[in-house]
């Protein structure tokens, strides 16, 4: 088949999928499929899957979109279009995950002695222990206690900055699920 048959298949499968028929969307999305993989395999900080899912939305709705009447070439098109999904999604997603990882909800409020009288450090060490955490984890909470910087323990553990940054915000939401017990423990 030529480009140009291609293109006329693609151009009446376009046409079908505004008209809402469902397998020429379909026919279309495996078309693309190649595209979302490709798109979806170069991000690290997100779940591939969920990348491709919201690739997908956002397809069906350029689809829509679509008009052909302008001139532009469809390709090109719905590339563009996923493309800047893909980086708006990613910078949510980043925007997201470095309000958590800056957010010290409550940490303010921790006063300087404890009720019981033990030290809050001691506490967090002792919950630490009987968590399920990964030798680098446990690396890192030290360090993180000891005050030590987060771009120095990654030269120790020979891991990037961004992982290292990565397991620190795994460490700290680990951490957050047993605020209770800690307050129990201190309090």
């Amino acid at each position: 088949m030529t480009k140009e048959e291609l293109y006329e298949e693609e151009r009446k499968l376009i046409v079908k999928a505004k008209a809402g028929n469902r397998d020429a969307m379909a026919a279309l999305i495996g078309r693309y499929e190649p595209l979302f993989r490709k798109l979806a395999a170069g991000e690290t900080r997100m779940d591939w899957e969920d990348i491709r899912q919201d690739l997908s939305v956002s397809f069906l709705e350029g689809v829509k979109a679509f008009e052909p009447e302008k001139g532009t070439y469809f390709p090109y098109y719905i590339r563009q279009r996923l493309y800047w999904e893909k980086l708006h999604m990613v910078e949510r997603m980043m925007k997201r995950c470095s309000q958590e990882i800056q957010s010290l909800a409550g940490v303010e409020n921790i006063p300087d002695e404890s009720k019981s009288g033990r030290d809050h450090l001691e506490v967090l060490q002792e919950i630490a222990k009987s968590l399920p955490l990964s030798a680098n984890e446990r690396a890192l909470l030290s360090a993180l206690i000891r005050g030590e910087r987060v771009e120095d323990m990654a030269e120790k553990l020979a891991i990037s900055r961004a992982s290292c940054y990565r397991l620190r915000a795994k460490l700290f939401m680990t951490l957050r699920k047993e605020k209770e017990r800690f307050w129990e423990m201190v309090g």
